[in-house]
Formats: C-alpha cells, sequence, structure tokens
C-alpha cells in the first residue's frame, strides 16, 4: 500500500461513515452529492478505486471524474466524463450517492454547497487512519487510541501536507509489522518520513496517561521539528545557516563519539547542499543519538554578522561599497548586537543582498538580523507581497515553488476571539485572494474567510460577540512557508511571519456594512460631512484613518459613505424617470 492507495482507502471510509451517521447531506432528489476538493490525481484515482473496491458503496454511489485529469489512471469509462464538475451539482442521478471532484479553481464557489472531501475533512478523523493502517497489525485497543492521539497531535501543528502524513503512518505500520516495534518506538523510528531524525525512545516520555492527551503529543512533535529537523536542512534552531567547513571541523572533532557504520552517511550529508535531499534522508535513518555529537559538537564563537560583512567586502573589489556604506558598516560593528534594525540596516540589506548570497552563512545571518521579527501591516495583500519578497530573497535557482499560508487562529475558538469588526472586514476584504492565487498557493486559515457565516451562529445560539479593543483581539498573525524544490534534486522550505493589524479608529469599520448596502442598491447618492471641530475644539479636516472626523447622521455611523436606502437617492429611480421624460 502506497501513500495515495491509503489516503484513496480513508476517503472511502469516510464515504461509508457519512452515509451511516448523516445520510451525506442529502438533496432534494434524495441523492448525497460528494466533491473530492483539490486532492491530486493520483489521490483523486486512488479514491474511486478504493469506492469501486467495497461491495457496498459500489451499489451506492455514482462516479463521474474529470476525463483528462485521470488520464493514465486507467480507471473504468464508466467514472470518467468530460463534463465540468458544476454540471452534476444538480444533475439527475441513478443511485444514491454521487461522487465527482474539483480540480478547479474557477469551480469552487459554485460547488460550495456539495459536501467536500478534501484535506481537511480527512486530516479531521485520525481514527479512520488507524482503522485502515492497523488492519492485520497485532496492537491491542488502548494502543490504537495512543496512534490516533499522536495524529490528532501531528494535524493540530497544521505543518504537513496530506501526502506526508500518509507515509509517516505507513512507515509506522512497516515499523510494527515488519521490525515488530511496539507503537510507541515504532512513532519515533518513523520520523524520519516527517523530514525529522530517527529516535526510537522520542516517545518514552509520554506515560500512560499523557498518552492520551494530543496536546502533549502536539508538543513533543513540535519540539523535534524546531530542535532536531533544522540540522537535517544544515540550520540551527535559530536558522542560522551550518557550513560544509563548520560541519567537517566539528566532525573531525566529534566522529569517535558517531559509530564507525555511519561515518561514511556523515560525509556524504556534509558534502552535500543544504536542503531535503538523498544524502539528508539516509542521515535521518540513522538514531539520533548515533548522530547528535555531529550537531551537539559546535562549540563555536558566536557569529559576528557585522564584523563578517566588513571583513567580506575587504576581500573584494573596493567599489562595491560607496564611502557612506562603508562608514555605515563601521558604525554598525559598535552598534549593541541586541538592537533593532533600522531603515538604514534595510536599505544597505536591499542594495547587496544578492552579493551577500555569495557567502550562505552571513546572508543568513542578515535575513535574521533584518527579517526575524513578524512583519507588521495593516494591509493584508501588501503584506504578502512583502513577506514574498523575503522568502524569495533566501532561495537558491529551483524548477517549483509552493506557497503555504497559516493562521494562528484556524478554529472557531480562536476565532472568537477576534474583534468583530476586524473579522468581518478581513472576511470581506481578502476572501477572493484564495481563488485569486490558484492552487500553487495553499491557505490553512480555518473558517476565517467564512467569518459572516460564524457571526451568524453565534447570534443564532444567543453568544456575544467580541466588540473588544484590546490589541490581541486586533490581529491575527500568518505564517508564510515557501517549499521549494531544487534543480539539482532536494527540496528546503523557508518561512516568515506577518502580523495584520485591524485599525478600529479609521473609515474601515463601515466597510462591510456600507458595501452589503451597495450591493443591495449600486446606484445610490451618498454624502459624509466633516465634523469641523475636534475633541479639543480645534478646526480639522476630513483624516480617513480617525472616523472621529466625520458627523453622525440618521441612518449612517461615523465613517459610512452609504446610508440606510432611501427612493429619494435612488439614482436608477430617478435615470429612468428622466429616460421616459426624453423619450416624451
Amino acid at each position: 500500500m502506497d501513500s495515495a492507495e491509503l489516503i484513496g482507502k480513508v476517503a472511502a471510509l469516510y464515504i461509508r461513515q457519512q452515509l451511516d451517521q448523516h445520510g451525506g447531506g442529502e438533496d432534494g432528489d434524495g441523492t448525497a452529492r460528494f466533491i473530492l476538493d483539490c486532492l491530486s490525481a493520483d489521490q483523486t484515482a486512488a479514491s474511486a478505486r478504493a469506492v469501486l473496491d467495497d461491495p457496498e458503496l459500489a451499489k451506492k454511489v455514482e462516479i463521474k471524474l474529470p476525463a483528462h485529469f485521470m488520464e493514465g489512471h486507467a480507471l473504468p469509462q464508466s467514472v470518467l466524463t468530460n463534463r465540468r464538475a458544476t454540471f452534476f451539482r444538480n444533475a439527475p442521478c441513478e443511485k444514491s450517492v454521487l461522487l465527482i471532484a474539483n480540480v478547479g479553481d474557477d469551480e469552487q464557489q459554485s460547488l460550495k454547497e456539495l459536501v467536500p472531501i478534501g484535506a481537511p475533512e480527512l486530516l479531521s478523523h485520525p481514527e479512520t487512519w488507524v482503522s485502515i493502517a492497523s488492519d492485520g497489525l497485532p496492537l491491542t485497543e488502548e494502543h490504537r487510541k495512543w496512534w490516533a492521539k499522536a495524529i490528532s497531535g501531528l494535524r493540530d501543528l497544521r505543518m504537513l501536507s496530506l501526502e506526508r502524513l500518509s507515509e509517516y503512518i505507513l512507515l509506522t505500520r512497516a515499523s510494527v509489522l515488519e521490525e515488530g516495534h511496539p507503537i510507541m518506538l515504532a512513532l519515533g523510528v518513523a520520523l524520519p518520513a516527517l523530514h525529522m531524525p530517527r529516535n526510537s525512545s522520542y516517545f518514552n516520555s509520554l506515560n500512560d496517561r499523557t498518552r492520551n492527551h494530543a496536546s502533549r503529543w502536539k508538543s513533543l512533535y513540535e519540539a523535534a521539528d524546531k530542535k532536531f529537523a533544522c540540522y537535517l536542512h544544515k540550520l540551527t534552531p535559530t536558522q542560522m545557516v551550518l557550513s560544509e567547513s563548520d560541519l567537517e571541523t566539528t566532525f573531525e572533532r566529534v566522529k569517535e563519539s558517531i559509530p564507525d557504520t555511519i561515518h561514511e552517511i556523515v560525509r556524504a550529508f556534509i558534502k552535500a547542499p543544504n536542503g531535503w535531499n538523498p544524502e539528508a534522508a539516509a542521515l535521518a535513518e540513522c538514531e539520533w543519538e548515533w548522530i547528535a555529537p555531529l550537531f551537539d559538537g559546535f562549540k563555536r564563537e558566536k557569529f559576528d554578522f557585522r564584523k563578517a560583512t566588513l571583513d567580506f567586502y575587504d576581500e573584494r573589489e573596493p567599489e562595491l561599497l560607496s564611502p557612506d556604506e562603508r562608514n555605515y558598516l563601521e558604525q554598525l560593528v559598535k552598534r549593541k548586537a541586541t538592537g533593532a534594525y533600522t531603515d538604514e540596516d534595510l536599505e544597505f540589506f536591499n542594495n547587496h543582498r544578492n552579493e551577500l548570497k555569495e557567502d550562505r552563512k552571513l546572508k543568513s545571518a542578515w535575513d535574521k538580523f533584518v527579517f526575524g521579527t513578524p512583519l507588521e501591516t495593516e494591509d493584508f495583500l501588501s503584506g504578502i507581497v512583502l513577506c514574498c519578497e523575503r522568502l524569495f530573497s533566501k532561495e537558491r535557482p529551483a524548477i517549483s515553488r509552493k506557497l503555504k499560508i497559516r493562521c494562528d487562529r484556524a478554529t472557531k475558538k480562536d476565532l472568537r476571539e477576534l474583534n468583530i469588526s476586524a473579522g468581518l472586514y478581513f472576511a470581506r476584504r481578502y476572501r477572493g485572494l484564495r481563488a485569486l492565487f490558484g492552487r500553487r498557493v495553499s491557505w490553512d486559515v480555518g473558517p476565517l474567510f467564512e467569518f459572516s457565516d460564524l457571526v451568524e451562529g453565534w447570534l443564532a445560539t444567543g453568544k456575544k460577540l467580541n466588540d473588544s479593543s484590546a490589541r490581541a483581539a486586533l490581529q491575527l498573525k500568518f505564517v508564510l512557508e515557501l517549499e521549494v524544490e531544487f534543480e539539482g534534486g532536494g527540496s528546503q522550505k523557508y518561512s516568515t511571519q506577518m502580523l495584520w493589524k485591524f485599525n478600529p479608529n479609521t473609515v474601515a469599520t463601515e466597510f462591510v456594512e456600507d458595501l452589503g448596502r451597495l450591493v443591495e442598491h449600486p446606484l445610490v447618492r451618498s454624502t459624509a460631512h466633516r465634523e469641523p471641530l475636534s475633541s479639543k475644539g480645534h478646526f480639522q479636516s476630513v483624516d480617513l484613518w480617525d472616523v472621529k472626523t466625520f458627523v453622525p447622521a440618521y441612518g449612517k455611523d461615523r465613517g459610512s459613505f452609504i446610508g440606510v436606502y432611501k427612493r429619494v437617492n435612488d439614482i436608477a429611480i430617478t435615470w429612468e424617470k428622466n429616460l421616459k421624460v426624453a423619450q416624451e
């Protein structure tokens, strides 16, 4: 069983469970309509095969998948179609269940009423994965429960693709089945599937009670990713690059502490480029306690990138630096190491970033200095652009790139803590970005773009809405991750942070209400009046960043430009009347 086959079996079991529990959300003609949402071609084909191989589901489910997308997967002609998925949204179906696939971003909005089967839905049922993966394994019910809790904790980190998680589960299964490891050891043995070093005893710190808490598993996986996985990419936990010379020096010093049988693997890793590649994968298969001395042995002086930058340019052509820039570097060396970067620092970095790339270690230090703190912005779109500038400045020539945008508030509970005006503004202002960016950008933001639906649900259940003006309630933190595949093989992941802030004192607070009224009546006369005196009695001008410079009027709050609808202000009615007069 490979990764796609496991995902297909999980999807088929998910359909069966939905039909047993809810009837699948049947529509008016009695047909439950499911849609494989943004799965790869291999995963979609495997899901179709799993349904066809299940005698009970095969009788109930009619499958219609795009023929061009399934080309080369040897599926029966009866399950292929040349029609778009939107055709089957309300099309008659002879069976009680219809299964289609969404493979185009232009159709996603039109298919929202179908029951989706995508990564979020499949990942939300870890027990389903365990049910399939544990088939034929000598595991007790308690062991299966621990395995499901481990998957839940890993899922909650929101850092893995569906494919990588399935590979981890399969490697765990193989460790139990072929090597006879208990499930707790097997989960550590399988860590290389997550691009983490193998550590058989890593989860032994959990006792019988804590093994039943997903949060404890999450903490351990998070620690493994931050403290150990980075070394396989030749990075320290602080994202400083480990150079080949540093690793060679350290290896020569500590090689007596590393088993002789893996010396060649270590040497190949040292010679290999940075990032995830076959050499890093081979090193990951070695027990962490065997290779830890290679990284624990880094007892070097703290890297002073300020002085290293001066030395870097001393060895190169003098004309690379102007007299002012050389003076700037000399002053930079004298500054406190803990000082925050300035506009002058950023200007120098932008002007010389291509030159600094010649020394990856030095470039990495500058990246951390300039980009170490989250980028703060009140415009999410411009924030994405600036974050992409950070990310693309770090990478080497690549053959493919994938961008993932993750929000730290991705659950309904988290979003309850967001200011209601901030949430509604963000969802209305930016929800079109997902369709605009297409499939090369993946989003892990939960129901953030459906915030208005959450508000309706809270109101229906009588829950109080959050109107707090505290700083935490007016901001959202995002992590942008760029995963690249290099021309020479291997991959690397770069990340940066963005802090989006909502200012409740600007006219943006009325954007949602104004736009809602415009949607209903697009052609209306609108006026806004200036508040001539400030709260201190001074004359003031109109300021879009301050709603207090506007006068509230009947049917309009401060900062609103579109009032409550009145026929007398409807330009469409006036235009029609005047058109009739002109005709007469």
